[in-house]
């Protein structure tokens, strides 16, 4: 996704911009579909129901901080282009960050005990 991001900010034709944007939102699709699915199989049972809570409110509450996000940065520079480049950096960020999350913090071992 982040390619894609970085791409849109630098192409220049029609195509490109199509082709960057489709592959932007398939990659994000998968974050849409997968983690319930991770929440409900490997999510310890009294948290499901929050973590699928803040999963829903997600999605809306962080459509319209990107649309008020983007309104700030357009009104700003004038550039649409700015705020997918600030948008790949932050994304960027984040991936770079989860790589070097302590395994103490992902519950492996009990979340695959409970699968059986």
């Amino acid at each position: 996704m982040c390619f894609f991001l970085y791409t849109f900010t630098v192409s220049s034709s029609m195509i490109s911009f199509s082709f960057t944007r489709i592959g932007c939102g398939f990659f994000q699709v998968f974050c849409y579909i997968y983690f319930p699915v991770w929440v409900d199989e490997f999510g310890v049972s009294d948290h499901r129901a929050i973590w699928i809570s803040f999963l829903q409110l997600g999605v809306p509450l962080g459509t319209m901080i990107g649309y008020v996000a983007e309104a700030g940065f357009i009104s700003a520079s004038g550039d649409v282009r700015l705020y997918f480049f600030y948008y790949f950096m932050f994304i960027s960020i984040v991936a770079k960050s989860f790589l070097f999350t302590n395994l103490f913090y992902i519950d492996w071992i009990n979340s695959f005990s409970n699968i059986t």
